[in-house]
């Protein structure tokens, strides 16, 4: 495994940021709709998702005032559904 790979393992280590890859999994969401599926306060999860973004775990778009986040790559879900069989 490459640094890449460990930078990868390394982000995924956070339950917050495992939860919000596991939501995302599941389709497009925008930062209020995870706030209130995770009950964490915005800020937070607004911390999450950029350290996300910066390992390449997820990718954004905005519309209007709202970002919505995605999985970055089809790869990673198969990924997360290996590691939550673990």
């Amino acid at each position: 495994m490459g640094t890449r790979g460990i930078k990868v393992l390394k982000c995924l280590s956070d339950e917050t940021r495992y939860k919000i890859l596991l939501l995302l999994d599941e389709g497009e969401k925008c930062v209020c709709e995870l706030v209130k599926e995770l009950g964490k306060k915005q800020p937070l999860v607004s911390h999450h998702l950029k350290l996300m973004k910066k390992c390449g775990l997820v990718s954004s778009r905005k519309e209007g005032r709202k970002t919505y986040y995605r999985v970055a790559k089809p790869k990673l879900s198969k990924a997360l559904e290996v590691l939550s069989k673990l």
